[in-house]
């Protein structure tokens, strides 16, 4: 299991774009650093850099599969959940997916959301 105080190295390591927003947040809470990473995957969305959605939304799977309790709510609640109205279709752009647990998770909140 990854440990929650290195998820901003973590990320920051994966995403060097990122190193400098990771760096001036005040408290690292998991909840700010995901916020900031669900920042940056929607704004490759905006621009359509589709290679780095991709890299996102798979390092994102990753997270999610290795980290804490706390790390996996942060996904659900803010990457997914902040990504989903921004995701484009498979027509749109072909082959950029969320992992299956993630996907599986969108659709879940996609579900609740019509109910």
């Amino acid at each position: 299991m990854l440990p929650d105080n290195t998820i901003a190295a973590i990320i920051g390591s994966q995403i060097p774009e990122l190193t400098l927003t990771l760096q001036t947040l005040r408290k690292p809470a998991l909840y700010k650093i995901i916020h900031a990473f669900t920042d940056y995957t929607s704004s490759m969305i905006a621009t359509k850099n589709w290679a780095e959605v991709k890299k996102c939304c798979a390092f994102a799977g990753v997270l999610y599969r290795n980290g804490s309790q706390g790390l996996r709510n942060a996904i659900e609640n803010v990457y997914v959940y902040g990504l989903s109205p921004t995701l484009p279709t498979q027509r749109q752009a072909p082959g950029i997916l969320l992992p299956a647990s993630l996907q599986s998770l969108r659709m879940q909140q996609l579900r609740a959301a019509t109910i």
